[in-house]
């Protein structure tokens, strides 16, 4: 059937790539669970667990653009097994240490190496696949990033219930098994910025541009496409990163923590198994769009989701609309890297992937933090009215993205036809 066949003939490193994200995706279990972990493990209020999400946020943005910028430099693959190998080490610790506030330290490692490994994993799949694939090697990343973590999803609220030190460990397992499948079968043919400048190759044009400081956000600053995008991007992953924090707080005094637990994973669970049914049919839906039009598309399941939550407080109604939310998840996920590869040159993909990192991690950063402040003196259906407004502002943002590119469009193919009409006049 087409929406498998799609996924075939794809470069043999893509697949590799998505066995090793398939098994880091099965240990995802801190992100998981983070909120619950500040309060209900460490005694933390609302608020100062929204300031720790706010600090790991910002660990995740310093990450992507560290991590990305060593990729360029250094080789995709030095940094990804080094990166995988400290994050292994540093959750080991951290089942140890789960217990007390220094785990807090760990989770903040750990979102610093999550992040910052993501641009990397982003930059091989750019660098293996082309134009005509390159959609579909995202889409299959994706997809098989949500295999993995559906299966881990199954386990996680016993765990954490039950287990509580091997919600560290067991996603310590995940990445030193990544780790070591990159060291064995992974090939970088990327060859970074380092090496051109050892072996003297001064001649292209893009080994001059990374010689010239602060060359990558001038071409990010004049892009103004790409900055709507970004700003869209941020809007929607601050909306989504609401369900993580919010609903187990929500729940948490009305159900009791093991109820409580058990309903996330659950919630958790029809996601991953959304995201693994839906991916390969909306890749497939997309797959002809613009990217902006896609990110359309993703903002309005979310208003309509988000806005539905501000309605109701029934757990029923919550899990009911999953599927819905999950497919503006899927969408933004899978288009943002496509689009944002699209506009990187190739010495600095890496760092171009990092925006969407960056994004990802600002979004994160702001949610928890204006959240918590704003339930102070509000309700959780306060709070998802909240969300529906900053999902129609990711909308409104994006909606004058696509005008101003039609816009553009419009004057190249004008441009075009003048040109060819006064050739005809000579």
């Amino acid at each position: 059937m087409k929406f498998i066949s799609q996924y075939k003939g794809l470069p043999r490193g893509v697949y590799i790539l998505c066995s090793a994200r398939i098994i880091t995706a099965m240990g995802m279990f801190i992100f998981s669970f983070t909120s619950l972990i500040l309060t209900s493990i460490l005694g933390f209020s609302e608020v100062l667990a929204g300031y720790v999400l706010m600090c790991s946020s910002l660990c995740g943005i310093a990450g992507a653009f560290l991590l990305g910028r060593l990729s360029d430099v250094l080789g995709r693959k030095k940094v990804l097994v080094a990166a995988m190998t400290v994050g292994a080490v540093n959750l080991f610790i951290g089942g140890l240490i789960c217990r007390t506030p220094y785990v807090i330290g760990v989770i903040l490692l750990s979102n610093f190496i999550f992040s910052g490994v993501l641009p990397t994993f982003a930059a091989l799949v750019t660098d293996w696949s082309n134009e005509s694939n390159r959609s579909q090697c995202f889409s299959l990343l994706y997809l098989c990033i949500n295999v993995g973590f559906s299966v881990g999803q199954v386990f996680a609220g016993i765990l954490f219930y039950n287990y509580y030190p091997w919600i560290f460990w067991g996603q310590g397992l995940g990445w030193l098994a990544c780790m070591i499948i990159v060291v064995l079968f992974v090939k970088d043919e990327f060859v970074p910025e380092k090496a051109r400048k050892a072996a003297g190759d001064r001649q292209t044009s893009e080994t001059t541009l990374t010689s010239r400081r602060f060359r990558f956000l001038y071409m990010v600053a004049k892009d103004k496409t790409l900055l709507g995008f970004i700003l869209t991007l941020i809007l929607l992953v601050f909306c989504h990163t609401q369900i993580s924090f919010m609903i187990p707080l929500q729940y948490k005094g009305v159900l009791g923590l093991e109820q409580c637990s058990l309903l996330i994973s659950r919630l958790w669970l029809i996601n991953g198994i959304c995201c693994v049914v839906l991916t390969p049919f909306l890749s497939l839906l997309i797959r002809k769009w613009k990217p902006i039009k896609s990110m359309l598309a993703a903002s309005a399941s979310f208003v309509a989701a988000f806005g539905i939550y501000a309605l109701s407080n029934n757990p029923t109604v919550y899990l009911a609309l999953v599927p819905l939310w999950t497919c503006g998840e899927i969408i933004y996920n899978t288009t943002g890297g496509i689009f944002i590869g699209s506009r990187a040159p190739e010495a600095y993909r890496a760092r171009y992937q990092s925006l969407n990192s960056f994004a990802t991690s600002l979004g994160q950063c702001a949610g928890p933090m204006i959240m918590s402040h704003f339930l102070i003196g509000n309700s959780y259906l306060g709070g998802w009215l909240l969300v529906s407004l900053v999902s129609l502002a990711a909308l409104f943002v994006i909606s004058l993205v696509l005008r101003r590119e039609n816009r553009l469009s419009s004057l190249s193919r004008d441009d075009n036809l003048k040109g060819k009409s006064c050739c005809s006049k000579c």
